[in-house]
């Protein structure tokens, strides 16, 4: 969604928090940060997490640039990122298996996408198509690499 992420109570670490009686007390428990990363069924998780921000924090795009919707569907979703100084693709996969999308990108031509959240590797576009393969519950962030 545009604006600014934010992660509310902690559900992140999955901790259940539940507007009560009009009130958000339940919504803001004390947490104990040291008791996160066993609750969190991930031992990935938290380094997860700090990657994720260190990318949004690296890119203007994800920070302030436009908006643009590329595929939404009952499991996946996709958005671009446009700033002057770089673009970004996030690509989510919220089914439990791995699935394949195909893009309509907004620009025409070829281009060379690096998966900046998934270890650089590259995919290619190709006459206003991207086409890529999606891990089960995982997503893909794609920074276009300038020539």
């Amino acid at each position: 969604m545009p604006g600014v992420p934010s992660i509310y109570y902690g559900s992140e670490w999955g901790i259940y928090g539940k507007k009560e009686n009009g009130c958000d007390r339940a919504l803001r428990p004390c947490l104990n940060i040291d008791d996160f990363p066993a609750a969190a069924g991930s031992p990935d998780l938290q380094k997860t997490i700090t990657k994720l921000a260190e990318i949004r924090k690296s890119s203007p795009s994800l920070k302030y640039g436009d908006y643009q919707e590329l595929h939404v569907s009952s499991h996946q979703l996709a958005f671009q990122r446009e700033s002057d100084s770089d673009k970004i693709i996030v690509a989510v996969n919220a089914a439990g298996e791995k699935a394949s999308i195909e893009l309509k990108l907004p620009d025409n031509g070829e281009a060379v996408w690096s998966d900046i959240l998934n270890g650089g590797e590259k995919l290619h576009s190709s006459n206003r198509l991207l086409k890529m393969e999606m891990h089960p519950c995982w997503a893909r962030i794609l920074r276009l690499e300038l020539r």
